[in-house]
């Protein structure tokens, strides 16, 4: 599935993302003429739900004006898998089969409500000429050198429900926290709004080409990913019998390995006062001087996150629209950097589960 995420594809979704960011930049100056503040956590969620509706799934989900809409609340459901998580890892421990087997599934009301939507979509699009430029598409068009589609709709519903997992939560969290670390430090969101400028200058619109030379917005998010990485431990399984140097801990065949990410990620040796927000450790030169298994915020090897590019493709979009608008700032409730986190979630996530912050609009705004 990675070819689904070639440049040629996620240019081919840009005006759907990009149409996606100019909501969420209206919808933050509206609430904030409302309430004085936004809750940008809130507002990336909606902005990212969105997103993954149009380009996934092909369908309007509109949770800016409406969000107790159909798809909308059976993501969320899809999505409150912390209490669920928690009684069934109890369930497996504690309870026997015959009981386990009778309990209900807390998800598979909004796992059907998806694999519902792909059906009917499929059934559509095969009965027209219909298409779209988005994630269902390009599954429905996987072919063999027969022109057989080579898919099921079984594996295009799983697919189709995969990308949701990784485009949701991944790009929401990493779009509070680049917005909480713009917001506390102006020197670095002026320098990237100078940088959306000069590309709007070059090409007259916030166009998918320049997008792609915003390189300091690029390191902007790979800083905030270093700092606050969505996941932060991974699980991999050794493949063979191994030693770790210079110790006697011997790993045999089959060891299941948690690596935490977050300390990594702030650990001295590879990051200098790795609690100061810094996007210039992401130049070239100084990703050279690391090992590359030093930063993980989507995994590594064979397994790593499938759907990256798209999750770095949209945050981008979401955060140059922004930025082409508006400056953000701290409320008087803001933490001081860094910013203090909630201990019980199961994803990286901010203290109290909100990001309130101001939106000023930018009267050089282009």
């Amino acid at each position: 599935m990675s070819s689904s995420f070639s440049t040629s594809k996620l240019k081919a979704m840009y005006q759907l993302a990009l149409g996606n960011a100019k909501n969420l930049t209206h919808y933050v100056l509206l609430d904030m003429e409302k309430k004085g503040e936004v809750d940008m956590k809130d507002m990336f969620g909606r902005f990212t739900m969105d997103n993954i509706a149009s380009c996934a799934f092909g369908v309007n989900c509109n949770s800016f004006t409406d969000p107790n809409s159909t798809f909308a609340t059976n993501a969320a459901k899809l999505f409150s898998t912390e209490r669920a998580a928690i009684m069934r890892l109890i369930n497996d421990l504690a309870l026997p089969e015959c009981i386990k087997s009778r309990l209900p599934d807390p998800l598979a009301e909004p796992s059907q409500f998806f694999a519902d939507v792909v059906t009917r979509t499929i059934r559509s699009r095969d009965n027209s000429t219909h298409s779209a430029p988005d994630f269902l598409q390009l599954l429905m068009d996987t072919k063999d050198k027969e022109g057989n589609r080579v898919l099921s709709t079984s594996s295009i519903i799983s697919q189709s429900v995969l990308f949701l997992f990784v485009g949701y939560d991944t790009t929401a969290s990493l779009l509070t926290f680049a917005g909480y670390c713009l917001a506390t430090h102006p020197e670095v969101q002026e320098r990237v709004q100078e940088e959306v400028d000069a590309a709007l200058s070059r090409h007259g619109d916030l166009t998918y080409a320049a997008l792609q030379e915003m390189s300091y917005l690029d390191r902007v998010m790979s800083e905030t990913l270093r700092l606050y990485p969505p996941a932060t431990r991974l699980e991999r399984e050794s493949t063979k019998e191994y030693t770790l140097p210079g110790t006697d801990v011997h790993l045999p065949i089959g060891t299941v390995v948690q690596i935490s990410v977050l300390s990594i990620h702030r650990d001295p040796e590879y990051y200098p006062d790795p609690l100061r927000f810094d996007p210039d450790r992401f130049l070239p030169e100084e990703k050279e001087r690391r090992h590359p298994c030093a930063y993980l915020p989507f995994g590594s090897g064979p397994r790593n996150c499938l759907a990256m590019r798209f999750a770095l493709f949209e945050a981008k979009v979401a955060l140059a629209e922004l930025m082409r608008q508006m400056t953000l700032k701290p409320t008087a409730c803001t933490p001081s950097p860094p910013m203090p986190l909630d201990k019980m979630a199961f994803l990286l996530t901010p203290a109290g589960r909100k990001m309130p912050l101001i939106s000023v609009p930018r009267s050089s705004a282009k």
